[in-house]
């Protein structure tokens, strides 16, 4: 079974230097059923959301630019943000809901 994080990669791979506003090392997430601890770097563009893994975990998750067009908020309670990019759902920190609605 394939992964969010490859399904969505071989959709939105990136291998450009990517020049992001914001970016945040080091965060937690999960694609799909996947789970990811402290091994995340999140970025925000005008073109779209990038997510890299660590350069020690990269095997199987390139870096990754999803447009704006392709993500949809789900839902902000508790503690995490609920997302969708394309068919894939995706779980960040809470903390990344602002950025997030302001660039949809």
């Amino acid at each position: 079974m394939v992964g969010g994080w490859q399904t969505l990669a071989r959709k939105y791979e990136t291998t450009k230097d990517i020049q992001v506003d914001q970016q945040f090392a080091n965060e937690n997430g999960k694609f799909g059923l996947s789970r990811y601890k402290f091994t995340l770097t999140v970025g925000f563009s005008k073109r779209g959301l990038f997510f890299a893994n660590n350069p020690f975990f990269r095997i199987g998750h390139p870096p990754m630019l999803i447009p704006w067009s392709a993500i949809r908020v789900i839902s902000a309670d508790g503690l995490f943000l609920h997302i969708k990019a394309d068919e894939t759902d995706i779980w960040l920190s809470k903390k990344f809901f602002a950025d997030i609605r302001m660039h949809l």
